[in-house]
């Protein structure tokens, strides 16, 4: 069922694409009025009636033809019969709701006008506060990240397996919402999440919040499909997206900001971001195995290291977005460990 919601979202993206492509043009295309105001209402409709048809008539058919179940009463099941399910779910939405209401405070209170200092006539300099660098609050996320699944994973791994799936289809669908600038949701998501995009972040789709929840998903998935693999810190492996994403990739730049002063050839990512990723890194693997209860045993620890070290340096190397890339080479340096 998890690959069949995956590859359901992207159908989903496909079929409605050219209605959500025409509503984009209009939307960015200025006022709508008189002509384009019938276009906007004209294909808002078609998108508003393509999409139930198309969930209606092809996705839930083709889902329950695939695992036998009706997919409405499956995730009903899923998330409303489990006493544990229910906590964490309520877990998972209250952090939300709390990350985004801090991520809004900080962002307003960072935009907010200097005040004015009525003895010069100007703005006092002191007054304002100093803007939060977008670096820190993309990091911030990862560090979410953190926060939200590693409980998950300790408490409900397949639970959280099915839940990364479903989450991946709701951050496509929203995409694609925020894509077309669809009402009702459309036109907040674009002015929401465009704020936390860099130079990185180009074209029409913004993907990185996807890649790294598929970051975070993908080593949990594959180790749930290939249980019989036998290494001496299995119980590490669901971890190693968390890791490299949430400890590496978030220390390695807030070390690199505040601390770097030696800069990579070629690149502005730092020697001491490096170091201090890679740190990180072998600090979560070492408190995971503790509380996993199946601590690295002496004899790994060398290659651990060098693993660790392997993905500090691919992640200062990589100029593009590195959520997906670092959690499966991380992941695949552990599977080699003796």
């Amino acid at each position: 069922m998890t690959l069949g919601v995956l590859t359901a979202s992207i159908v989903i993206v496909v079929v409605t694409y050219f209605p959500n492509q025409q509503l984009r043009r209009l939307a960015l295309g200025g006022q709508r009025k008189g002509p384009r105001a019938q276009a906007w209402s004209k294909w808002l409709t078609i998108y508003y009636l393509v999409l139930p048809l198309v969930l209606l008539g092809l996705v839930i058919p083709w889902l329950q033809a695939i695992s036998g179940v009706s997919p409405i009463i499956w995730v009903f099941k899923l998330m409303f019969t489990s006493s544990t399910h229910m906590r964490m779910l309520c877990y998972w939405a209250g952090t939300l709701a709390l990350a985004i209401a801090l991520v809004r405070r900080k962002g307003s209170s960072s935009s907010a006008p200097a005040a004015s200092d009525s003895s010069t006539g100007g703005a006092t300099p002191s007054s304002a506060p100093a803007p939060i660098p977008n670096i820190i609050v993309r990091k911030f996320f990862h560090l979410l990240a953190l926060v939200l699944f590693v409980p998950g994973l300790m408490v409900d791994a397949p639970f959280l397996g099915v839940s990364y799936a479903l989450a991946c289809a709701l951050f496509v669908f929203m995409e694609t919402l925020k894509f077309g600038r669809i009402p009702p949701l459309g036109p907040w998501l674009a002015a929401f999440m465009d704020g936390f995009t860099d130079a990185r972040d180009q074209g029409v789709f913004t993907l990185t919040h996807i890649y790294l929840l598929l970051g975070c998903a993908v080593p949990l998935w594959m180790t749930m499909m290939a249980p019989s693999v036998q290494v001496p810190h299995l119980s590490i492996l669901p971890y190693a997206g968390l890791i490299v994403i949430g400890l590496g990739d978030s220390f390695a730049s807030l070390a690199g900001l505040y601390f770097g002063r030696h800069k990579w050839p070629g690149t502005s990512k730092t020697v001491e971001g490096t170091v201090g990723g890679v740190i990180s890194m072998l600090a979560g693997v070492w408190l995971l195995g503790h509380i996993t209860g199946t601590p690295i045993p002496a004899s790994s620890w060398g290659w651990v290291g060098a693993a660790t070290v392997l993905a500090g340096v691919m992640e200062a190397a990589t100029t593009q977005i590195d959520n997906l890339v670092l959690p499966l080479f991380y992941y695949s340096l552990f599977l080699l460990t003796k």
